[in-house]
């Protein structure tokens, strides 16, 4: 029968830890018998599934029973598994276990909470392919990192010098190209300008770009809806993780 584990041996005198349910299993590890009006017989148990320690009634005053005597939990490994150093699945491995081994159960079973994979959907500056990128695993290592760059709100000239009439175009910068600022940004006093060293996500190109002209036209502006990869990563096709994957993202 359902039976609550309490703080003390005298009910009276307990709290409830939570009630223990049918067919649960408890290790025992004291027993006392009441004594005048009380007449129950109470014992000090550890239940299997959660760890949890108290008081239970093994049976009443009437002699109605609410627990009785069990063997003990062993599991046959059917196939080849791995140990682990804590409850939750993404702990870390301790040894391996093969198949028809037997493992003596100490605590369990629990169910373990749903674990989340963070997924991100992105569009990669080097080559425009889109796909689903996990951003965070089970193990709570991150693949990517937030970077502040700068992204081309008109098409400009990318140069070789500061001083843009000294400087060979390198090509031109096209409009929604990420930037990474390597110095900067400078003002240009007699021209009016506010140049920046960068370098191209797209082609690693380095050279310099303008950011405001004498106008006070804008050119690039800063973002921070992009992120940098930190480790390799599987760049696929679909929300699932496992999915097809286009490439690698490499680091970088």
């Amino acid at each position: 029968k359902e039976i609550a584990i309490t703080t003390e041996f005298e009910v009276k005198e307990s709290k409830t830890v939570r009630k223990l349910v049918l067919g649960e299993v408890v290790e025992v590890l004291e027993r006392r018998t009441g004594d005048g009006d009380t007449g129950l017989s109470r014992v000090r148990c550890r239940a299997v599934k959660d760890a949890k320690e108290g008081w239970a009634t093994l049976t009443g005053n009437q002699g109605t029973p609410f627990m009785e005597k069990a063997a003990k939990l062993y599991y046959l490994c059917e196939e080849a598994s791995q140990l682990q150093s804590a409850f939750e699945s993404s702990s870390a491995d301790t040894c391996s276990v093969g198949a028809g081994e037997v493992l003596e159960v100490l605590e369990g079973p629990r169910e373990e909470e749903p674990l989340e994979t963070l997924r991100v959907k992105g569009k990669t500056a080097k080559d425009g392919i889109t796909g689903w990128v996990t951003f965070k695993d089970l193990q709570g290592n991150e693949s990517l990192k937030k970077e502040k760059v700068l992204i081309c709100q008109r098409s400009i000239a990318f140069t070789t010098t500061f001083d843009i009439a000294e400087g060979k175009a390198l090509r031109k910068l096209d409009v929604g190209e990420a930037l990474e600022v390597l110095e900067g940004p400078q003002e240009d006093a007699v021209r009016g300008l506010t140049r920046v060293r960068a370098r191209a996500k797209s082609d690693g190109k380095e050279g310099w770009v303008t950011l405001k002209g004498n106008q006070g036209t804008s050119y690039a502006d800063e973002t921070d809806k992009h992120y940098v990869c930190v480790a390799a990563v599987p760049l696929e096709k679909k929300f699932h993780s496992g999915s097809e994957a286009w490439r690698t993202l490499e680091v970088g």
